[in-house]
C-alpha cells in the first residue's frame, strides 16, 4: 500500500493501470507476471465487484473514507476529507448512538 501511495502521490504514476501495479509489485519483490495474472483473473474481478458493491451499501462515495464498527454495525465516519475535530465529533456521536440506539441527534 505504501509503495502504491508513493507511486501515485510522489511519482505521479497512474496506479489505476494493471501494468503499473504489476511494476510496483515487482519493485516490492513479487513476481510481476504472477501478480498480473492474478490481478486480471475472473476471481479478482468478482471480488473487486463485490467490494465496490459493499462500499456503496455503506455510503462510501469518496476518498479517504473512514468507518467504525460498533455492535456488529458499520458506521460511516467520513467519506472525503475531514479535519481532526470533525472526526472526533463524529466518532463521539457514533459511540453515543451505539450506547443508546434511541438517542436523537442533538
Amino acid at each position: 500500500l505504501k509503495a502504491v501511495q508513493l507511486a501515485f502521490y510522489r511519482d505521479g504514476r497512474d496506479v489505476t493501470g494493471a501494468g503499473v501495479l504489476a511494476d510496483i509489485a515487482a519493485e516490492c519483490g513479487y513476481e510481476r507476471e504472477a501478480f498480473l495474472m492474478r490481478f486480471e483473473s475472473q476471481a479478482m474481478r468478482e471480488r473487486t465487484t463485490s467490494d465496490f458493491a459493499r462500499a456503496q451499501t455503506l455510503g462510501v462515495d469518496g476518498f479517504p473514507t473512514l468507518g467504525l464498527v460498533r455492535a456488529s454495525q458499520v458506521f460511516l465516519v467520513t467519506s472525503g476529507y475531514a479535519t481532526h475535530d470533525v472526526l472526533e465529533y463524529r466518532i463521539a456521536e457514533i459511540e453515543r448512538r451505539a450506547r443508546d440506539p434511541l438517542a436523537r441527534d442533538a
